[in-house]
């Protein structure tokens, strides 16, 4: 159907190129996700401030640092399908780097070291008692 309208050849192949880097992105996504909803559930047993949330928050950074390099050959593959498209339909593709993915990261990594401080000073109040 795309050939049918015009698209070149390639459009097939720059498909089938992102669909597994997507893919990817999809499962870092709801890694991601997994990671948030156990933090979550700590904090409503009243519990926030453990090791494992420290490290769960660093995981989430990380994630997010490699969501947004999976981004940037996405929006290249978008921006040769949009050329390779051409005239024969409307593909608009709207992804590569974002600067507030990276702050998301940055603040990830300062929050998971609060929370292994915190961890700690609990620790080491917990011991003194």
């Amino acid at each position: 159907m795309l050939f049918r309208s015009g698209a070149d050849a390639s459009s097939y192949w720059l498909i089938l190129a992102m669909l597994p880097i997507l893919a990817v992105m999809l499962a870092a996504s709801y890694r991601f996700i997994e990671k948030l909803r156990a933090i979550v559930r700590t904090v409503e047993d009243g519990d926030p401030f453990t090791p494992l949330n420290a490290e769960r928050l660093r995981i989430m950074a990380w994630l997010s640092v490699a969501i947004q390099a999976i981004s940037l050959p996405v929006g290249i593959i978008g921006s040769m399908l949009e050329e390779a498209t051409g005239d024969a339909g409307s593909i608009d593709i709207d992804a590569g780097f974002s600067t507030n993915g990276l702050l998301l990261a940055l603040v990830l990594f300062i929050l998971a070291r609060v929370f292994r401080t915190g961890a700690q000073m609990r620790e080491d109040l917990e011991g003194t008692v």
